[in-house]
């Protein structure tokens, strides 16, 4: 996702945009004024897939997975490098494209890139388009149609009746292609007469050797990393990595070089590049990670739960190095191209750990995390969430449901029931990070053992007081307790205080959980409410134990 200025220059200039004004256009002098043209003989399109992770993930096998990425990653770089005849292309990654160009020929290739995607990628692209005149680009619409309601639009300083440059061009485009998605624009559902591909199942065979299958599965497999084939796939995890708020931030630019900085800052922290030559420079072998979606503000990988770098001991540790890797890379070249320092992004990641799981379902669990760490983590801050999915295990439609047994326990006092969390996840990363030194620091204590962290587990499951008795005794008498005390918020009057406390509201024994959704809980009349990060700290210890083994 590059901008390219002489092509955009080119459109600009084809219509009718003088050379002196192209300059002052795109930097969005609205001295300008009247000067140029209000005829609308220019196309603002914006596509997007429908599905991008089934798409990548329809074929079970690693190889075919590997080579439907790399089949996404040329779309991209096509796109950046080689726009239709005429147009210029503004953005290009994981599949998601924003360009530029003469308006008569809008239809001819809004259907072209629609048939290229799903010749090359056997997927469904959706599109839409404006019709634009170069005031438009510089002023922004007359009046913004948009699929952001009224309060969502103000609070990123654009107005419903118009104006806003740029960005807010962009904001009525995305409303237009998000309601073309939502009615399936461009889906096609797959007949199938006789045998159902061995891969994917979800389209007929074509090929019957090697192995019976669909013409999409033997594309990509002929295309998939051959290392795959040699991957230990008895313990893996699923990373997915989004940004927060980007669509906003684009949205609130008011040129169209503002939008090219932030574009190319994104791709600085997410395109596929960048995160290859992230994990070298951790010592990260790439063989060992599949990056399957890397771009716009999107990352999502599979790799061995004990990937291995230079000081990087499983794939926990590695997700925290990530995660903090978008954020710094975003900065730096916002920075570099003379766009604020002070502006920055944050991302909400999930991580699952499983060997029970196929990678259509670590995925889809891996994204419920992502959206949990959003919602829930504090504003203006990356959050991690994270799973040990064990056999058996159901993964239901809803993370709320799949979480259900640790949430609205109760544990008896003098003053009647105690509503607990049996979790705090998810975790900033600052205090992920901590609570990781923590769990290395348990299970290198002689005086734990795996047997004494499961009991610990099970007495919360019983009744969180018994647990948090039985967490302050065992953490008091370890070292790690002793060197991890304040974070743990452990103190020797523990007991006889009341659970309410003020000094106990922010230690990670308990702590007053001010944001009900979590557990269901909301309303004035909502009972208080208390949570524990001791269930996360053995869980974590699980997640160390399979990374680092």
């Amino acid at each position: 996702m590059q901008v390219e200025n002489d092509p955009l220059k080119g459109v600009l200039r084809d219509a009718g945009v003088s050379g002196a004004q192209v300059t002052g256009l795109m930097e969005g002098d609205l001295s300008l004024g009247s000067q140029l043209s209000a005829e609308r003989n220019l196309a603002l399109l914006m596509a997007d897939p429908l599905g991008i992770q089934d798409m990548i993930t329809a074929g079970h096998r690693l190889k075919t997975m590997s080579g439907a990425s790399r089949a996404l990653a040329d779309w991209d770089r096509d796109l950046r490098g080689h726009p239709p005849p005429g147009w210029a292309t503004l953005f290009a990654g994981a599949g998601q494209a924003v360009l530029v160009g003469p308006a008569a020929g809008a239809v001819r290739v809004a259907r072209d890139l629609e048939d290229r995607f799903g010749k090359s990628l056997f997927g469904q692209l959706s599109t839409a388009w404006l019709d634009v005149s170069p005031a438009d680009l510089l002023h922004g619409p007359g009046a913004l149609v948009s699929d952001l309601p009224d309060p969502d639009l103000a609070r990123i300083g654009l107005d419903p009746a118009g104006g806003g440059g740029f960005g807010s061009l962009l904001a009525r485009l995305a409303g237009l292609l998000r309601k073309r998605k939502d009615a399936g624009q461009g889906a096609r559902k797959p007949a199938v007469v006789g045998q159902r591909c061995s891969d994917c199942g979800l389209y007929p065979v074509l090929y019957q050797q090697p192995a019976r299958r669909c013409q999409r599965c033997e594309s990509f497999h002929q295309q998939g990393d051959k290392g795959m084939e040699n991957w230990d796939k008895k313990k893996l995890a699923y990373l997915s990595l989004d940004g927060t708020g980007i669509g906003e931030l684009l949205f609130a630019c008011r040129s169209m070089t503002g939008y090219s900085r932030l574009s190319r800052a994104l791709l600085a922290a997410f395109d596929r590049r960048s995160i290859r030559e992230h994990l070298v420079s951790l010592g990260v072998d790439l063989k060992s990670c599949l990056i399957l979606v890397a771009g716009g503000d999107d990352l999502r990988m599979v790799m061995p739960a004990g990937v291995r770098g230079n000081d990087v001991k499983g794939a926990f540790e590695l997700a925290l190095l990530l995660a903090e890797g978008v954020e710094e890379r975003f900065r730096h070249q916002l920075a570099r191209l003379g766009g604020s320092e002070d502006k920055g992004i944050t991302a909400g990641t999930g991580l699952v750990i499983t060997r029970h799981l196929d990678a259509h379902d670590g995925l889809a669990l891996a994204w419920k995390l992502v959206r949990s760490a959003k919602v829930h983590s504090p504003d203006g801050t990356s959050a991690l969430d994270f799973e040990l999915v064990s056999g058996g295990t159901p993964v239901t439609s809803e993370l709320a449901a799949f979480r259900q047994g640790r949430v609205r326990k109760q544990g008896a006092t003098r003053a009647g029931a105690l509503h607990f969390q049996l979790q705090m996840r998810p975790f900033p990363l600052e205090e992920a990070w901590d609570l990781l030194k923590t769990a290395r620091s348990l299970l290198e204590d002689p005086k734990l053992g795996r047997s004494t962290l499961y009991n610990l587990r099970a007495a919360f499951d019983e009744d969180p007081l018994e647990g948090l008795v039985l967490a302050q005794y065992l953490f008091s008498h370890t070292s790690a307790g002793k060197r991890w005390r304040a974070r743990l918020g452990l103190d020797a009057q523990a007991l006889g205080r009341p659970l309410d406390h003020d000094s106990w509201s922010s230690g990670w024994l308990y702590r007053k959980i001010e944001d009900e959704r979590a557990i269901g809980y909301s309303g004035a009349g909502a009972p208080s409410t208390w949570a524990s990060a001791v269930p996360d700290l053995v869980d974590l210890c699980g997640l160390v134990m399979a990374g680092e083994a």
